[in-house]
C-alpha cells in the first residue's frame, strides 16, 4: 500500500510541476521581426501586433508606453507610434510619441528598423511596457561578433601556431635517435 501511495503522490506532483511549468502569461501583443526584412544587407524590421482590447498611447506620462531594445549592434530608428528617446550601438529607447494612440486589434509593420554593417544574426532582447503591463523577452537580431580579428593579430596567432608546431617537429626528430 505504501508504494502506491507513494507513486500516485510523485504522479500527482509531477503533474502539477507539468501544468503550472506550461502555463504562460497571455500576451496581448506580439512583437516580431517582419518576413520582409533585408537581413542579408544588415536591415531588420519590427512589427508590433496588438489584440481587440489592448492599446498604446502617451495618455499617461507616468507610466507612458515605451519600448526598450538591449544587446544589438547598429543603428536603430523609430516610426510610428513610437520615437527614439536615446541610442547607443548596443541600445536604444523609445517611448509612444504625442498624440500618438492605438488600439484594438491591428499589426504596426515597420515600427523599428535596426541597421548594422558588422554583425551576426543572433538574440537580442526588448522590454515592452504597455497598457496591459511590461514584458521581457527576445527577438532575432543583429548581434555583435564576440570579438574581432585584426591582420596584425591574425598574423600573431598563425605564426604562434606555425612556431610551436615547428619546435615540436625539432623536439620529436631530436628524441628519435637510432642506437643500432
Amino acid at each position: 500500500m505504501n508504494t502506491i501511495f507513494r507513486k500516485l503522490l510523485t504522479l500527482t506532483c509531477l503533474t502539477t510541476a507539468g501544468i503550472i511549468a506550461s502555463t504562460q502569461n497571455a500576451q496581448a501583443f506580439n512583437f516580431s521581426l517582419d518576413p520582409a526584412s533585408d537581413i542579408a544587407n544588415g536591415e531588420f524590421k519590427y512589427d508590433l501586433e496588438l489584440d481587440a482590447g489592448e492599446s498604446i498611447s502617451d495618455a499617461n506620462p507616468i507610466l507612458a508606453d515605451y519600448l526598450t531594445l538591449t544587446n544589438f549592434s547598429g543603428a536603430a530608428v523609430a516610426s510610428s507610434p513610437y520615437v527614439l528617446i536615446g541610442s547607443s550601438s548596443t541600445s536604444a529607447n523609445f517611448e509612444i510619441g504625442s498624440g500618438n494612440t492605438t488600439s484594438g486589434a491591428i499589426t504596426l509593420d515597420d515600427v523599428v528598423t535596426i541597421t548594422s554593417s558588422n554583425f551576426m544574426v543572433g538574440t537580442i532582447n526588448y522590454d515592452l511596457t504597455y497598457s496591459g503591463g511590461t514584458v521581457n523577452s527576445t527577438i532575432t537580431g543583429p548581434v555583435a561578433v564576440p570579438f574581432g580579428t585584426s591582420t596584425n593579430s591574425a598574423n600573431l596567432i598563425l605564426s604562434g601556431i606555425f612556431g610551436v608546431n615547428y619546435l615540436r617537429g625539432k623536439r620529436k626528430a631530436k628524441n628519435n635517435v637510432d642506437f643500432s
